[in-house]
């Protein structure tokens, strides 16, 4: 085991195993757990968009919380993650709330145990970014994708990340008490769990590499991928908003508007830790 995948592979699966999160302990029903999800608007969108009968794929799923809510419904849900301490909170609470359509496995998405053209949607939020090869595990998650079927990329960005790597040299340099610099930490309604997430997940994580929107258009561009939508918005004339329709093409705008929304997102992102989102879908095979 000595590539350099594999080697960041066992430091991220290692760092789950510790810190697996979010937990459920502030979900005691199925509802609380629905209901949390609604007041995310882009978890509510992708819970009321993606199709009934589909076939999802939640990659780097952590303790599940989204393929919980998902498979209520009657769709194919699978979540896969590196770590087993994430995987069993989320099955756990699929068994208990005897959740019809969502099954959880131990998988890495380089080495992934389904054929390929398996399904026909796939969500990738914030898993690739904690890779030793984020283009790759890209390439590997379209091939799992069927023709015409979407795929959901959520990565860190270059410019909305500047926020949280000061931080991050705060951290480093005067510790804990950097916890001021961030609105999230310093928000007395949050859950102390809560807060031990993100502080973990955002300042103290082995591994992390950050992205621009035109370098992930590129991806979809080699790849066969269509660009749909993006959370935020990356053109001017756009805005997000509260109908969004998620899997339906938005226009793609030019590199010097996705530079200028990047320039935004350093302030507008930074509480969020500059994460930004594609959406898209593979073209046919006769395409």
């Amino acid at each position: 085991m000595g590539s350099a995948i594999e080697k960041t592979t066992l430091r991220v699966q290692k760092f789950y195993e510790t810190y697996s999160f979010p937990g459920y302990g502030e979900f005691d029903t199925l509802d609380a757990l629905f209901q949390r999800a609604r007041q995310g608007k882009y978890a509510a969108l992708l819970e009321a968009q993606i199709p009934y009968g589909a076939r999802v794929l939640d990659v780097g799923c952590g303790t599940g919380q989204l393929v919980n809510v998902l498979g209520l419904a009657k769709r194919i849900v699978i979540g896969m993650d590196l770590s087993f301490a994430s995987l069993r909170k989320g099955a756990e609470f699929c068994e208990r709330f005897s959740i019809p359509h969502a099954s959880f496995l131990q998988g890495d998405l380089f080495y992934p145990p389904f054929l390929p053209s398996s399904f026909d949607v796939i969500l990738a939020n914030g898993v690739l970014h904690h890779t030793a090869d984020p283009r790759g595990g890209f390439k590997r998650l379209v091939e799992l994708l069927k023709p015409k079927g979407f795929i959901v990329v959520g990565l860190y960005n270059r410019l909305g990340r500047i926020g949280t790597k000061l931080r991050k040299l705060l951290f480093r340099t005067i510790g804990r008490g950097a916890k001021i610099f961030d609105a999230k930490l310093r928000n007395s309604q949050l859950s102390e769990e809560r807060k031990i997430i993100w502080l973990m997940d955002q300042y103290y994580h082995p591994h992390e590499t950050s992205h621009t929107v035109d370098e992930v258009l590129r991806w979809f561009d080699e790849e066969g991928v269509m660009f749909l939508n993006a959370v935020p918005k990356i053109t001017l004339t756009e805005e997000f908003r509260a109908d969004e329709q998620l899997f339906v093409p938005h226009r793609r705008g030019s590199p010097i508007e996705h530079y200028l929304r990047q320039i935004a997102w350093a302030v507008t992102q930074s509480q969020e830790g500059g994460f930004f989102v594609i959406i898209g879908q593979k073209h046919a095979l006769s395409e």
